[in-house]
Parts: structure tokens; sequence; C-alpha cells
């Protein structure tokens, strides 16, 4: 009977290896680059849209502006950009000019911040905008037509804002470190600051925030050990791909071809612990939450109040949600400026607050859940949420803002009171005295989308066709499958 079932399960690995080879590698080396999204190159490297679907097209040409400022006393000048450039228009997105950054090439835009009035001419705001980018932090003192390089170049600065002291700035090196900056002598100060406290961090997690996680390589230990295991993993199953092919290929070209015995036993036991140790056993595991966690994605839709109502308690949350350590934590950075000495750090654990400049942090208990954007404008404070509401802080607290978007990747405020959230669905203008209104704005048009939204349509099948999740979900289970066989098939042979 086990003599029976082993042969079966030895075929099955077999046949459904060779079936789902070459996508399971597809989805590896596109999954390798996406967790990824920092590097420029896979967004200053761009592919003609007229080979892709439309609709694709259309979302990257929204999704790719993550940025969004309306000039406060003139709302027809408008900046837009991301991590492919910076725009600038001054008639309400007619047409757009993109900022000249210099002979040091198009750096991506994380953040722009508008020094306050008291720097600049009160009567022309805007004449001095600094902006964040992945090739440090820039200056504009010409309403975004241009940018000059002022520090800290070649440095991820992902946040950017005013600081308590006048004229100062402080800002965020790639969500981990805090710096002050003076716009006058072009100093540079780093600031030690406290780390969380453990019981600051969030009590509970919904399954849909672990799910997220887990497959965009960012759920277990720690952001640098998860980014890294991520990796390996996506590498192996392209090793796991071609390994598998050659040890069922090479036996047969040499049924053609006269080999020398020794060789063919040498090649066939080094390519089976290519295959089954240094790959097949070392991923098993991520291998197996990626095929599940895909899955989930994949119907994310449908399987939404499932995934937000399922809490997860801090003993059966994985070690990364109990770090004590900012890395890879801050998403936005603001002072309070009704308690100008007060420090407000958003992150992934929530909204932290610091009133001795940083030497210790409670969370304001007020704001749940993931701070995805923290934006100061003037007096003014906004909040966007990632599976949480968007918020402003008025004098009652920090008010939740329906209708504003999901996940806003940008806010800005206009002299009249409205308040504008940029997502990936366009733009949200929301007031006191108006209901939310989607704004139409036409963004900077190109024939080219960014090399990103090539590889997420192909990860996803959606460059494919709109139906290909559901072939994806067929793969994932393939995979499970091939994990399963293969660990049994190793377990009975591994000391070949």
């Amino acid at each position: 009977m086990n003599k029976r079932f082993t042969l079966k399960s030895h075929v099955l690995h077999k046949w459904i290896g060779l079936l789902a080879a070459l996508w399971l590698a597809v989805l590896g080396a596109t999954g390798f680059v996406l967790d990824h999204r920092e590097w420029n190159w896979v967004w200053q490297t761009t592919v003609n849209s007229q080979w892709l679907p439309q609709p694709l097209v259309d979302e990257s040409n929204i999704a790719q502006y993550r940025l969004f400022q309306v000039k406060p006393d003139d709302n027809r000048r408008l900046l837009t950009g991301g991590p492919t450039g910076l725009w600038w228009s001054d008639n309400r997105g007619e047409q757009w000019h993109k900022t000249q950054f210099g002979t040091d090439g198009q750096p991506g835009v994380w953040a722009i911040f508008e020094q306050p009035s008291q720097q600049a001419t009160t009567h022309k705001r805007w004449q001095a905008l600094w902006l964040a980018t992945n090739n440090g932090l820039w200056l504009s003192t010409d309403n975004g037509q241009t940018a000059t390089q002022v520090a800290l170049s070649g440095k991820k600065i992902t946040a950017i804002t005013g600081s308590s002291q006048l004229g100062q700035l402080i800002g965020i090196e790639d969500r981990s470190r805090l710096f002050r900056f003076d716009p006058l002598t072009r100093q540079v100060e780093w600031q030690l600051i406290a780390p969380p406290s453990p019981s600051e961090l969030e009590k509970e997690i919904d399954l849909s925030r672990l799910v997220h996680d887990l497959h965009f390589g960012r759920g277990l230990v720690n952001p640098t050990f998860d980014l890294l295991w991520s990796d390996i993993t996506g590498i192996a199953i392209c090793v796991l791909a071609i390994s598998g092919f050659l040890f069922f290929w090479l036996p047969k070209r040499w049924k053609k071809k006269k080999v020398p015995a020794r060789h063919k036993k040498s090649m066939i036991r080094n390519l089976y612990r290519i295959h089954a140790i240094f790959a097949g056993v070392v991923i098993a595991i991520p291998l197996l939450y990626l095929s599940v966690t895909g899955i989930i994605l994949d119907h994310s839709k449908a399987l939404r109040p499932w995934l937000k109502e399922t809490k997860i308690t801090p003993a059966l949350q994985p070690p990364t949600y109990q770090a004590a350590s900012w890395y890879q934590l801050i998403y936005g950075i603001a002072t309070d400026p009704s308690e100008p000495q007060q420090l407000l750090l958003g992150s992934r654990a929530g909204l932290f607050v610091s009133n001795d400049d940083g030497r210790s942090w409670t969370n304001d208990p007020t704001v749940s859940g993931f701070v995805w954007t923290l934006r100061q404008q003037g007096n003014q404070l906004m909040i966007g949420g990632m599976g949480a509401p968007n918020r402003v802080q008025s004098e009652n607290g920090w008010t939740a803002v329906k209708g504003s978007g999901h996940m806003p990747t940008d806010m800005s405020v206009d002299d009249a009171g409205s308040i504008y959230w940029k997502s990936k669905h366009g733009v949200m203008q929301t007031s006191l005295v108006h209901p939310p209104q989607h704004i139409e704005i036409a963004y900077p048009t190109t024939n080219r989308t960014p090399l990103y939204y090539l590889l997420d349509g192909l990860h996803t099948g959606l460059l494919i066709h709109p139906s290909w999740p559901w072939i994806n979900d067929l793969f994932a289970l393939c995979a499970i499958l091939l994990v399963i066989t293969g660990l049994k098939r190793w377990w009975r042979h591994r000391w070949l």
C-alpha cells in the first residue's frame, strides 16, 4: 500500500510541477521585485502603454501620482507626483509641466511640505516647498517649476514637516530615523528617540492586516528578516521551477546523447540537492502561507467583512507586531499646532505622541489602526487610515471624515477650508458645509507606464484577463500540493 501511494505521490508531484512550474516562477520573480517598491528603476523604467490593457493603464495613471497639493490661496495651482517625479499645473490640471531637478536625475517624491508663512511671503504661498525624495531633501522656490538638492544626498526621506523651533524642519529617513534640519545653515542633526514601549503597541490586530503583511513580506519577525526571507522565497521558487524541469528533461536528453554514467549520477544528485534541500525544504513554510494568503487576497473584496471582524490577540500575533523599535514603522510626522512642543508620529501601530522631544511616547487611544498618512498644513492636522477611518483634528479631538476615500496617500487644505484627499481612486474634496465630492482631475498624460505596474499586473494576472485571479488560485493550490508531496518524497530520500 505504501509503495503504491509513494508512486502516486511521486507522479503527482512530477506532473503538477511540470504544469505549474512556469507560472510559479513568474509569481516568484515578480513578487521579488514588487516587494521592493522603493527601487527607483522599477518606476523610471517604462513600457509603451498601447500594449497594455486599458484598465491597467488607467489604474497606473491614477495610482502613480501619490501626491496632490492645492495652492492654499489659488486652487487652480496644483502639484502632483510620486515615485516617477513631480509635476505642476497653473490651470487646474488642464496642462501639466514636469518639475526640473537639474542634472541629478529624476527622484521619486515621497512628501511635500510648504514652509510656514512666517518665512514665506504671506500673499504668495508656496514660495518655499520642501520635497522629501528617495535621493535626499530638495527645495523649490518657484512654485514647483524647478528644485535644488540641499541635503542628505543618497538618503531616502519619507516624511518632512515643520519643527516647533521657528524655521527648522524635522523629517524621517527610510521610515526609521528622525532628523532635524536648519535651512539657513543647511545642517542636519540626527536625533535619537526612544522606541515605543511594548505596552503602548496595539493590543489586537485584524486578520486582514496579518494576511496583507504576510503576503507582502513584513508579517513575521521584523522588517529586515521578513524582507530577506521573502526575497529568498521568491528566488527559491524560480530555482525550484528550473531545477525541477531539468530533473525531468535531462534523462530524456541523455537517451539521445551518450553521457558517462558517473556524470549522470553526479548531475542528478546535485539537482536533487538543489531542488529538494536548498530550495524546497527551506521555503516550504513561506510557500504554504504565501499560497494561502494569495488565495485570500484574490478575493479580498468578498472576504473583507470576515477579515476585518476576525481579531488576533497579542498572544497569537507574530513577533514583529510586538517589536519595540521604530525601524520601518514611521509613516508620518507632525507637530501639534495647538501644542508646538508636542511631537506626533504616524505609524503602523497607531498615532504616537511625545511631550518631551521623543524621550517617551504614548499611543493615542482615540486613533485606532494603521496611520497610513499624517499631514500637517498650517494649523490643520490630518490622518489617512489603512483599514481605519480618515481623521481631522478639531477642538473635540480627532474627528472621522466619512466619504474621503480609502488609504489616502496625500492631503491638502485650501484657504476656504476644503480638504483634498488623494487616494488611488482619485481626489475627494470635503468641507464643513458640503458633502464629500469627487474632483475630476486630469493627471499628467503619457503613453508610457512604469514597469512596476506591468509586473504588478502580471503577478495578479490582470495583465492577462480580469478573471485570471481564479487561475492564480489554481496555481496556489498546485503549490500547496507540491509542498506536501515534495516534503514526503524528500523525507524518504533525504540522503540521496
